[in-house]
């Protein structure tokens, strides 16, 4: 049977067909208005499958959960309501991008999407929220960068992307490029090129070709038509050289000029982490100076600047022209190519939830950046990136910060993990029996010792992403985060491993039997109104805690929220280290 998915307008409205595509990312999307009486309608085989981005949100016997626990419908003549008044309005799709993916048994799977119009939030809103995730991604990346790196400039909108880009590759290859030229400018590449000429006396024996050309010459037998050997610098290898440095200089005049150009970038101070632009400027001059002194050295400027084919070269160059190499082709590579985030993240921007989750994941980092932590691997803050990397399942970030955990020697390290589904093997660090074992974002927080590098798992926290109402994660959500509070467990195995910790252990002060997670907290677009105010005030003196998190409203409830769940977890840690010390 042909499989078939419409979308139909209860209102009695002509019903779409859903065009779909083994192309994840071609978006070829049917559009509904969010509060409408719209449902879905799949006809097919019988062992067909659809899955339907927040199938959660909805009420319908007809989903079920395959072998991974993901939400799926089967093929049926009954429709599938997105929204139903009938229901009073208890159970309907929010709106944002929804992805539609058909399973065909022996086939490849199959793409669409549904949009659902936002009745409360612009367009422009959504768009913003976008923004808000692209430009903290490049803004973090480019902090961490400037701490391994040197000197960086802070991410500003004056300058592109690829600018970015060229300005990194300046900073990181600095040292690099000034001891290259100086050691070619020192013992440059030449040969031995052969001259002949009339000369009263010979150096050299003649040749055949010096007494042909002297029997020619009958007028001139007093003169030798004699073969001189001369230094020849004019060589392929430096004419490549040249053509190289003369375009480093291009790329340096072009970012001095956007630097100079750019209306109060020389006069914006950044951070203390960072130098100003006026720093990034001089550094620029400094590379146009060298060049151009490089240039007007005598055989430089005798060697002629004429295309050359680089790559029948290498195996007649040294290290040092080699390098000269490598940079050109970083540096034509990051001016001739967008910077584009990786194409996950195109899909998120189609996704509203995931893109709200995503967005959640960064306000954690930065939050715990904002009370001391600093971010030192993982993800975009692996050291030698070269690009914005793909955010994946299980991607984790690592972060210190000064928090002393009872004794100067030891310390807080942090690592927050994305989307990573957790085992029911008791035989790894964490597991669950629990059905819900997907949280959004995990926040495992360990002791570390100064030392001897050794650390130790000594609590969790967990952070769930809801893009609804508040009302509706409390009615739909609640057993999820319970059981996120209540059954994710480690064993002394992995747990409170250190010394210091063992007689604590010894008298069953530490109960391995309750669950690692102090904490849970839902993190969802708060709209301000007396009915989640209300709301709020339930969950008071609770371990499952809302934390309203909107684009432009910072991260003040978050920051209050990792302050406090790691002042409980640091009283706990003195607690038990005193008790161990007590013996």
């Amino acid at each position: 049977m042909l499989d078939k998915v419409n979308l139909v307008n209860n209102r009695n409205e002509p019903s779409q067909t859903f065009t779909f595509s083994e192309d994840e990312f071609a978006f070829n999307t049917l559009n509904a208005k969010e509060n409408c009486l719209y449902s879905i309608i799949f006809e097919g085989d019988a062992e067909d499958k659809l899955y339907i981005d927040g199938l959660d949100l909805i009420s319908d016997s007809r989903i079920k959960r395959d072998e991974n626990n993901k939400m799926y419908v089967s093929p049926s003549k009954v429709a599938l309501h997105l929204y139903n008044n009938e229901k009073n309005n208890q159970s309907n799709y929010l709106p944002g991008i929804y992805r539609l993916k058909m399973v065909r048994t022996g086939k490849e799977p199959l793409y669409s999407w549904i949009k659902i119009d936002p009745k409360f939030l612009s367009n422009s809103e959504l768009h913003q929220l976008r923004l808000d995730v692209e430009n903290t991604i490049r803004g973090l990346a480019r902090s961490f960068d400037a701490n391994v790196n040197g000197t960086l400039t802070s991410y500003n909108d004056d300058l592109t992307s690829e600018d970015y880009e060229l300005l990194a590759i300046f900073h990181r290859e600095e040292q690099n490029f000034r001891q290259t030229l100086y050691g070619i400018r020192t013992f440059p590449k030449f040969n031995i090129a052969a001259q002949y000429r009339w000369t009263v006396k010979s150096i050299s024996p003649l040749d055949n070709r010096s007494v042909q050309k002297m029997a020619s010459h009958p007028a001139k037998n007093k003169q030798n038509f004699a073969k001189t050997r001369l230094i020849n610098f004019n060589i392929p290898q430096n004419k490549l050289l040249k053509e190289q440095l003369v375009y480093v200089l291009k790329r340096v005049n072009y970012l001095i000029q956007k630097i100079e150009n750019s209306s109060g970038l020389l006069h914006r101070k950044v951070n203390s982490q960072h130098n100003s632009f006026r720093d990034d400027l001089s550094r620029l001059k400094s590379y146009k100076d060298e060049i151009l002194d490089f240039l007007n050295c005598s055989w430089m400027r005798n060697t002629s600047l004429k295309n050359t084919h680089e790559v029948n070269l290498l195996g007649n160059m040294n290290y040092k022209y080699i390098f000269m190499t490598k940079f050109v082709k970083k540096l034509k590579l990051a001016a001739s190519k967008q910077t584009d985030f990786h194409r996950q993240y195109e899909y998120y921007w189609h996704r509203t939830d995931l893109l709200y989750e995503i967005w959640g994941y960064i306000q954690v980092i930065k939050s715990l950046e904002n009370i001391g932590f600093k971010p030192i691997d993982g993800w975009i803050f692996n050291k030698g990136r070269e690009c914005f990397d793909e955010l994946k399942d299980g991607t984790a970030v690592t972060m210190v910060g000064d928090r002393v955990l009872s004794s100067e020697d030891h310390h807080l390290k942090i690592r927050i993990i994305y989307n990573q589904r957790i085992s029911a093997n008791k035989n790894v660090t964490v597991w669950t029996n629990g059905s819900h074992n997907w949280p959004d974002i995990r926040v495992d927080l360990y002791d570390a010792s100064d030392v001897d590098g050794s650390k130790t798992l000594i609590g969790m926290l967990v952070l769930d992403t809801k893009y609804r109402r508040l009302k509706d994660v409390e009615r739909d959500a609640w057993d999820q985060l319970a059981s996120y509070l209540d059954q994710i467990k480690t064993s002394e195995k992995y747990a409170f491993t250190l010394k210091r910790y063992e007689r604590a252990k010894n008298h069953s002060i530490i109960d391995f039997s309750k669950s690692i997670v102090s904490a849970v907290g839902i993190l969802y677009p708060r709209i301000v109104s007396d009915q989640d105010d209300d709301l709020v005030q339930r969950f008071s003196g609770k371990d499952i805690i809302p934390i309203g998190l909107i684009p432009g409203n910072g991260t003040v409830d978050l920051n209050h929220f990792f302050d406090k769940q790691i002042g409980k977890l640091i009283d706990k840690v003195v607690y038990l280290t005193r008790f161990n010390n007590l013996f």
